[in-house]
């Protein structure tokens, strides 16, 4: 989407298309949403639980676990924060390094096989 020029999630993608026909759905020439509903949330919810690694691991995030994806992408770097009813989880992947720096009390960081605590409001850095 993003080579076709898109700046937002279309309701549907399909890479071979050519042109004018990314545009056309339900057979009309220009049906196909270009800002669908679900393209606001569901990237969101992807990039924050497979990317971010951020998972509730009990109700109401009591509890989480943050394992972050730390495979080659292909872009690099990557960071976001992922918003709890207890504070903020930020997350930043990059340089053979993860650091996260949580809000909320209740977690942890599964990074190369082990488990480290997350305390309240204070950064950790793990290497990969």
């Amino acid at each position: 989407m993003v080579a076709e020029g898109a700046t937002t999630f279309w309701e549907k993608y399909e890479p071979d298309m050519k042109g004018a026909e990314h545009y056309a759905m339900y057979g009309k020439p220009y049906g196909k949403s270009l800002c669908h509903a679900w393209g606001g949330t569901t990237p969101l919810y992807i990039l924050g639980k497979y990317i971010l690694g951020v998972r509730p691991t009990s109700a109401n995030y009591e509890t989480f676990e943050v394992c972050p994806c730390t495979e080659e992408l292909g872009f690099g770097a990557f960071s976001g924060i992922v918003p709890t009813p207890h504070g903020n989880i930020s997350v930043s992947v990059g340089g053979g390094e993860v650091r996260v720096l949580a809000e909320a009390e209740g977690g942890k960081l599964i990074c190369g096989g082990k488990a480290y605590k997350l305390e309240k409001s204070k950064e950790i850095c793990v290497k990969f």
